[in-house]
């Protein structure tokens, strides 16, 4: 036994190693974990459709449209100028992205829709408040005043 009193370590050294390594792993990953929204005690996730997130979250604040134009390689027998049987292609997507701000109290949330599907969601800073109330047409700031007693008006 080499002269010592215990067998050596090298087993445990090995497996401590990939532990830590795991963890590492572990603690990287999560980077890479799905956001959800909460919306009414309900959640939207991605995957899923533009009129279910519409039915759970209600209209958005702001939504963006536009074009995407992606170049692809599909398999084309027909594609002999290339020498071989793949062509490039472009695909249209239609992406929406969809603002949703619930005031200062939450996250803003941008959710990106390709062809009617959520593939993203990111947040933003805390939302802004809502606009001041104007009082109605109509209505005394005081109605419990008379304006045409000066006594009444609260100090100013």
């Amino acid at each position: 036994m080499n002269g010592r009193p215990y067998p050596p370590l090298q087993g445990v050294c090995i497996m401590r190693r990939a532990w830590v390594m795991i963890c590492i792993l572990f603690l990287l990953d999560t980077g890479n974990l799905a956001l959800a929204l909460r919306c009414q005690g309900r959640i939207v996730s991605l995957g899923d459709h533009a009129l279910r997130v519409r039915n759970v979250c209600g209209e958005p604040t702001h939504i963006e449209i536009f074009q995407e134009v992606l170049p692809v390689l599909r398999y084309d027998p027909h594609c002999f100028f290339v020498h071989h049987p793949f062509c490039a292609h472009t695909i249209y997507l239609t992406t929406e992205v969809w603002t949703y701000d619930f005031g200062p109290g939450r996250l803003v949330y941008f959710l990106t829709f390709r062809q009617g599907k959520l593939v993203h969601m990111e947040t933003g800073g805390y939302g802004t408040p809502p606009p001041p109330r104007k009082p109605e047409q109509g209505r005394e700031l005081y109605p419990s005043h008379s304006p045409a007693d000066p006594k009444s008006l609260p100090p100013s």
